[in-house]
């Protein structure tokens, strides 16, 4: 008896130390990476939450503009592809004239240090709306964008690059 409680301790130290381990490694990785990257995961969740409460309040849309990568934006919505500036006020102007008020709850949000100088953000995002109509929306998104140390010196915050709807679902 003694010794199958021995066995069982160790097999639950060994389990526990493998946990920490883990843990003591993704620190030591993102401390490593962050030596190639202007922010750390905080600042880019930061970012995140700040891009969803400009859309939250329908502001204006340079706002917008100063956080996007102009020279290399690509972002694939549901209802257009945006390559430049006019792709994106399409959208903002057509989310504009159709949905009364919305907000958004990030329901995940994953950063990975993505190569030097790059940063991949997976969120999955509640999206709440009321339409011109007055019909009531409650979707899920599930997004995955890629976010660039700004080459322009004097900024201090990260780009969009990429931003991808991969799926829009109703809750």
């Amino acid at each position: 008896m003694k010794q199958l409680f021995t066995t069982i301790f160790l097999l639950l130290f060994l389990l526990a130390s493998a946990g920490e381990n883990k843990v003591q490694s993704e620190y030591l990785k993102d401390l490593a990476a962050f030596k190639d990257h202007q922010f750390d995961k905080n600042q880019i969740k930061s970012f995140v939450y700040y891009w969803y409460s400009l859309h939250d309040v329908h502001a204006d849309i340079n706002k917008s503009y100063e956080l996007l990568d102009k020279e290399n934006l690509y972002m694939k919505f549901p209802e257009i592809t945006v390559k430049n500036l006019d792709d994106y006020k399409k959208w903002y102007e057509g989310v504009g004239n159709n949905i009364k008020n919305n907000l958004h709850f990030v329901k995940y949000l994953e950063v990975i240090f993505d190569g030097s100088h790059k940063y991949k953000v997976n969120v999955i995002v509640n999206w709440q709306a009321t339409d011109k109509d007055g019909k009531f929306i409650n979707m899920d998104a599930t997004q995955e964008w890629e976010l660039v140390d700004p080459s322009a010196s004097g900024i201090d915050h990260p780009l969009i690059q990429k931003y991808l709807v991969l799926e829009f679902k109703d809750n």
